[in-house]
């Protein structure tokens, strides 16, 4: 993981992944109708606040950031990843 495009595209993934999350914690678990009722025809379109306060985060990005850091803790012990376990990660994906 050397090279600095992977790097970077892990980073943009991470980080990508908490903003969606932020933007879309507001609206969760809400439908489309109940989404437009509340936001207009185009929907969410800003942060808005969501669990207390504005660009919240939830679990989600919580556990990304667990799963994330255990990969890492397992390159930079440079541990194998086992192939069952691969097979496994993408079964669920």
């Amino acid at each position: 993981m050397n090279d600095r495009r992977t790097i970077d595209y892990f980073k943009g993934c991470l980080i990508g992944g908490a903003i969606g999350d932020a933007l879309g914690a507001p609206v969760e678990f809400m439908s489309l109708n109940r989404i437009r009722s509340a936001y207009g025809k185009q929907g969410l379109t800003d942060y808005a606040p969501g669990y207390g306060r504005k660009g919240a985060i939830t679990d989600d990005t919580q556990m990304l950031l667990f799963t994330a850091e255990g990969l890492m803790q397992l390159i930079i012990q440079e541990t194998a990843i086992p192939p069952v376990l691969l097979q496994a990660i993408f079964q669920v994906h």
